[in-house]
């Protein structure tokens, strides 16, 4: 499977396909729109999804000089029939439906630009009403790509014509398998379990609803991760933002996710480092926290009868600050210092601060050395 066919095979990606090939079996034509800065293999995915009956055909109108784009019953007239061009102009959209070629078919429309979508619409329009009067099996239905565009608020939708908009279908769980697909594919075989988990949930967690920046993210090695304002500040310019600009959802700005309007995280880079920390954080605590309780727990344990005799207290209620007092003078040196760094550590995170990189290395070095012992 390839990387963007296993992403459109995802639980919100492959519910969006799902509304599109349902929407084509029922003989429904759709307009639908997508972020400047959307996945690429939509088109396939869709196709995959559809009946063997059907007949699938893309078009893509880039080459095109606007002339030809602007005059949509000619195009496909003259592409999938052999009706005379003469017949072929806007307002006798009959002609092209009642075509004995132009039946059965799906036809996936890429190209169309910002100038030319009112005569689409129009065409659109005309050609879902001459539709009515055919049956599933004489229809053929258009898939027309509106990319980097505001969904039209005009744009009338009916039985024979819908619109989908890829707005609000991600999770977070999409994002964290596609980002475990990619550090997967650059993980090390010996990373520390813990840190390998660290670098899914940053890679999730900064890629936000953007599944190229979670692509791009999981080359990034943890100390980038943990201080990205750099790279996303790079990655923001290269899709033409900056300090001045407000990109909206066409231009790939910002989406729904989770049920909540999401910044995209490297326009956040240009404007509020502090929102790019808290989303650091945000990935740090969901994979330290429950570590550092599991390593509390087992410190707990190991010196239960040492603790039982300085505290008096019950195991399950013994702190980590609790335990470094308790066990001062009794550990070695190096497991002193990773008993103390663990409390840092969650101190840090009860305050809403994000782990620095070199802490996090020093840890890092020290639970493998746990591990090893």
């Amino acid at each position: 499977m390839t990387p963007w066919a296993y992403w459109w095979s995802l639980p919100g990606p492959s519910s969006f396909v799902r509304s599109l090939v349902g929407g084509l079996r029922e003989g429904i034509s759709l307009v639908v729109w997508l972020p400047r800065w959307a996945p690429p293999g939509l088109d396939a995915a869709v196709a995959r999804g559809l009946d063997e009956g059907l007949r699938w055909r893309k078009l893509d109108l880039a080459h095109l000089d606007e002339a030809q784009i602007c005059n949509p019953c000619r195009l496909l007239g003259l592409r999938y029939t052999n009706v005379p061009a003469h017949a072929l102009y806007a307002g006798n959209e009959q002609v092209l439906i009642q075509s004995a070629e132009f039946a059965g078919m799906v036809v996936w429309v890429e190209g169309v630009s910002k100038q030319a979508w009112p005569h689409w619409r129009s065409f659109l329009d005309a050609y879902a009403e001459a539709s009515r009067q055919r049956s599933l099996l004489e229809r053929s239905m258009l898939c027309v790509v509106m990319r980097g565009c505001t969904p039209d608020p005009g744009l009338r939708t009916e039985v024979t014509l819908g619109s989908r908009v890829w707005r609000g279908y991600l999770s977070q769980v999409d994002m964290l398998a596609w980002a475990h697909f990619h550090v997967s594919a650059v993980q090390e075989a010996s990373e520390h379990p813990l840190f390998a988990r660290l670098r899914l949930w940053l890679v999730a967690e900064l890629a936000g609803f953007d599944p190229l920046l979670a692509e791009y993210a999981a080359t990034r090695e943890i100390g980038a991760l943990v201080h990205p304002a750099p790279w996303l500040r790079a990655f923001a310019h290269r899709r033409g933002w900056s300090v001045q600009s407000d990109p909206d959802w066409a231009d790939g700005g910002w989406d729904e996710m989770d049920g909540s309007r999401r910044r995209h995280t490297a326009w956040l880079a240009l404007h509020d480092d502090h929102e790019v920390q808290r989303l650091v954080w945000r990935a740090q605590l969901a994979v330290l926290f429950p570590f550092l309780e599991e390593e509390r727990v087992r410190y707990a344990k190991s010196h239960a009868a040492a603790l039982q005799r300085t505290s008096g207290r019950d195991m399950r209620e013994i702190e980590i600050r609790d335990l470094c007092r308790a066990l001062e003078g009794r550990l070695p040196a190096e497991e002193a210092e990773y008993l103390g760094l663990l409390r840092q550590v969650r101190n840090g995170l009860a305050h809403l601060q994000h782990v620095p990189a070199d802490r996090l290395q020093r840890l890092r070095d020290l639970a493998t050395g746990q591990d090893r012992a």
